[in-house]
């Protein structure tokens, strides 16, 4: 398997039951079993397509009693009470938002999701502690040259106030954990906000946005100091 599933497997605790939300081929639920991670696990896919296809393949494996394959949109096919631990990953940010939303008021602190977005990891960090979860943990997966942000959070009755906003861009749990990636994913995102501040410079365009970019680019530099991430 890929740098990004060992990541996401590295933050899935020992559990009773998992639900891999889109599962896709059924890799994640095949590990968790074969590790000795959950007892049992449930993988849905939206589309019968990727549905058909994992099916296929955990019957192959002989894993059919205990892996349950189900069609279906988000988290619709399941019951929250069927479930200790929710992955949903492999999705944009919003799209993750958005399913977790749909049953947010069902959700409570005996479920710890895991979640890896594609892109919009500010906006999913942002909407969780805007809505009773706590940020426990992160992981990053670098594979080929593309960064892979992968978030545990639970529901908590009084969380801690996230701090420095830019903790939102770049988890705090990173920060502290001095993770092996860190620099390298920093340094990746001050290139990238570089390359549209002289973007828009040449376009004499978007002054606002232009001040927020090297605003994020000085408290991350900050950040790595007081960090000592090296």
């Amino acid at each position: 398997m890929g740098n990004r599933i060992d990541a996401i497997i590295r933050l899935i605790d020992q559990c009773h039951v998992a639900v891999d939300i889109g599962t896709d081929h059924a890799y994640v639920p095949e590990i968790l079993i074969n590790q000795g991670i959950c007892h049992r696990v449930i993988a849905t896919d939206l589309n019968e397509g990727p549905y058909g296809i994992a099916k296929r393949y955990i019957e192959s494996r002989s894993l059919s009693d205990r892996i349950d394959i189900r069609l279906g949109d988000g988290l619709q096919p399941i019951h929250l009470t069927e479930v200790d631990t929710i992955i949903i990953a492999g999705m944009g940010g919003l799209l993750i938002r958005e399913i977790i939303d749909l049953k947010k008021n069902e959700l409570d602190n005996r479920h710890t999701l895991v979640l890896q977005p594609m892109h919009a990891a500010d906006k999913l960090r942002y909407y969780l502690l805007d809505n009773g979860f706590e940020i426990l943990d992160e992981e990053l997966a670098k594979e080929d040259f593309h960064y892979y942000e992968i978030i545990k959070a639970k529901k908590c009755r009084s969380c801690e106030n996230v701090g420095n906003e830019i903790f939102l861009e770049v988890g705090k749990a990173l920060f502290k954990k001095k993770h092996t990636l860190l620099r390298s994913f920093i340094e990746n995102k001050i290139r990238i906000n570089d390359d549209i501040i002289k973007n828009l410079m040449l376009s004499r365009v978007e002054m606002d946005k232009m001040e927020m970019l090297n605003h994020k680019n000085i408290l991350l530099k900050e950040l790595m100091k007081e960090y000592e991430i090296i």
